[in-house]
């Protein structure tokens, strides 16, 4: 995953919970139980995790087009090959 979508990721969520947070504590909640209420209304850490790398867009270009993979790289190898040793031989 890339390192720019992870920082944006985490930037979001920062900013999620700090929103959480601060509603909370202006709802009259001490900042514990708002810290609390905040990380419960964002939710598991599992789950988050599993949601973000599930995202379609994040996977590599080879999960995300298997057949153009295995039909077209074994035919670029072939033709890059055959030029290569077709220039030294």
């Amino acid at each position: 995953m890339a390192p720019k979508f992870v920082n944006r990721s985490l930037a979001e969520l920062n900013a999620h919970y700090s929103d959480l947070r601060s509603q909370a504590i202006s709802d009259g909640y001490s900042e514990t139980e708002a810290d609390e209420k905040a990380i419960a209304s964002i939710g598991e850490e599992e789950t988050l995790i599993a949601k973000i790398l599930d995202k379609r867009e994040l996977k590599t270009w080879l999960w995300r087009y298997p057949r153009s993979t295995f039909l077209l790289l074994p035919l670029l190898i072939l033709v890059l090959s055959i030029l290569i040793f077709g220039i030294f031989l």
